[in-house]
């Protein structure tokens, strides 16, 4: 199930006519829990939850059954990571979004947003929904989310009815 996925982003400060020298390949891959390796997400995972959160966040049951997105920057190096996991009832739960440090502010976690949605979109999501309130609501505030139930959740098909994506190319 392994599924590359490519994502140029304008470099800041190059020149336009400069397609080759300013643009920065990311690549985003979706990973299944079951058959796929994901040991690189739980690494960049465990590192980050463990370090700005204090919280142990190695693999748990829900792993498994899991599509993960791993996102590399142009180095192939690991830099964002998301758990999704798909909801028979049409509420699909994602969790454990990180980005390294030093990717931070550059569109990663964007990128790694709508990967996810359009993953939930496409295998048949109405809601998305997160449980961790605490860590980043602000963020996901400009997605639409609202508070619900001690969850952050988005109404997927009212979000791509109101919005377009329009990734820096």
């Amino acid at each position: 199930m392994c599924e590359d996925l490519i994502h140029g982003r304008k470099i800041h400060g190059a020149k336009k006519s400069a397609i080759k020298e300013d643009t920065e390949l990311i690549r985003g891959v979706y990973l299944n829990g079951f058959t796929d390796d994901i040991s690189e997400c739980l690494k960049l995972r465990s590192s980050i939850y463990e370090t700005e959160y204090g919280e142990i966040a190695g693999r748990d049951e829900k792993d498994r059954d899991a599509v993960h997105v791993l996102l590399y920057d142009s180095n192939d190096r690991p830099i964002a990571a998301v758990r999704l996991l798909f909801g028979m009832d049409g509420d699909f739960e994602f969790g454990y979004l990180c980005v390294v440090p030093d990717a931070r502010n550059e569109g990663n976690a964007d990128f790694v947003m709508h990967l996810i949605f359009d993953k939930a979109a496409v295998s048949g999501a109405k809601k998305l929904y997160t449980t961790e309130i605490n860590h980043h609501k602000e963020y996901f505030d400009r997605y639409g989310f609202e508070e619900a139930d001690g969850r952050l959740v988005l109404d997927l098909v009212r979000y791509y009815r109101e919005h377009s994506c329009h990734h820096d190319s």
